[in-house]
């Protein structure tokens, strides 16, 4: 799976919509979208509130990828 697939089941299964998320991290609802389809990559200075959020540690959201 890759950290797209694991960041939206991650994010669904805190029941947020994107837009909540979105609203959550001080973020627009497309920067999520672009996490969740590969498009781009969280900047680092947002994971630690991502997990937050996401109710998951560090090492458990950047560890889901096997993207090289």
């Amino acid at each position: 799976m890759t950290f797209s697939e694991h960041f939206k089941a991650a994010r669904k299964a805190v029941g947020l919509s994107q837009q909540e998320f979105a609203d959550k991290l001080g973020l627009e609802r497309s920067s999520i979208s672009k996490y969740e389809t590969g498009g781009s990559l969280p900047n680092i200075k947002n994971i630690p509130q991502i997990c937050e959020n996401l109710n998951i540690s560090i090492n458990e959201l950047i560890s889901w990828t096997n993207d090289k």
